[in-house]
């Protein structure tokens, strides 16, 4: 309840952002290191909380291009709307993303802002306590972007507390019509299993199409092999992968731009 008070609601977002950039953002190091990952197309946030994230992508992308920032949640959502309005280039979207379009059970964390999550029947089966849900919008990322003819994108943020899985099946025609597109997931295998998903899974989606994995952390990014990025996970409990298919890009984007 005291984020319903104004001024405790902009200290509390003035402190999130500052912890985000000094402690716990690998985002912002890519953007300085990599700045060509998000030019030249559409970056999409899913999971953009209260809009951390979409503020610093907003200063990278091409002009022209949008930043479509999902998040379902009712309470980061106005956040989200208070932080971005000073950008044009910024589209919130009141929004779970998932396999499919329709609407999905939403649990709201009240102890922990950052740690909503949908509600699949495994994790209301085995969380220890008894829990409220609420219905959320749900949309695929190809079924939000096939209302376009022509959607280039550039650049993809998941973090999704373990609803990675069904996020990624729910955009392959459109990872299939931006081949150069990258993608960057919060993976966190604990959280997937919690969920009732197997978290190699999400792994091996992204080992047949072809991608490479990078784990990203503050200090810049390093190649690892798919296993590697597994037990790194669960040695960490979470850590940040970048996908990519064309390794040039990442090589290149340096001098390119």
């Amino acid at each position: 309840g005291m984020l319903d008070n104004p001024l405790t609601q902009k200290l509390y977002t003035s402190l999130y952002f500052l912890y985000k950039r000094y402690y716990e953002d690998p985002f912002r190091t890519l953007v300085l290191q990599y700045p060509a990952l998000f030019k030249h197309g559409h970056v999409i946030d899913i999971g953009a909380n209260i809009g951390y994230n979409a503020r610093l992508f907003s200063k990278v992308v091409t002009p022209g291009f949008k930043i479509f920032a999902f998040e379902p949640d009712k309470e980061n959502f106005v956040q989200l709307e208070k932080n971005c309005s000073f950008s044009t280039s910024i589209i919130p979207i009141h929004s779970a993303v998932g396999l499919l379009s329709g609407k999905v059970d939403f649990w709201h964390n009240d102890l922990h802002p950052g740690d909503h999550r949908i509600a699949t029947a495994v994790f209301k089966k085995n969380i220890n306590i008894r829990i409220k849900t609420n219905k959320v919008s749900l949309t695929s990322i190809d079924n939000f972007t096939k209302k376009w003819k022509d959607f280039p994108i550039s650049f993809i943020k998941i973090d999704v507390q373990g609803y990675e899985l069904p996020v990624c099946l729910g955009m392959k025609h459109t990872l299939q019509s931006n081949p150069n597109a990258v993608t960057a997931i919060d993976y966190s295998p604990n959280d997937s299993t919690k969920l009732g998903f197997n978290p190699r899974e999400l792994l091996s989606f992204w080992k047949n199409l072809g991608y490479t994995g990078y784990e990203m952390t503050m200090t810049g990014i390093q190649r690892e092999n798919m296993e590697t990025l597994y037990q790194r996970a669960i040695r960490k409990y979470y850590i940040n992968i970048l996908f990519l298919q064309n390794e040039n890009k990442i090589l290149d984007s340096k001098k390119l731009f």
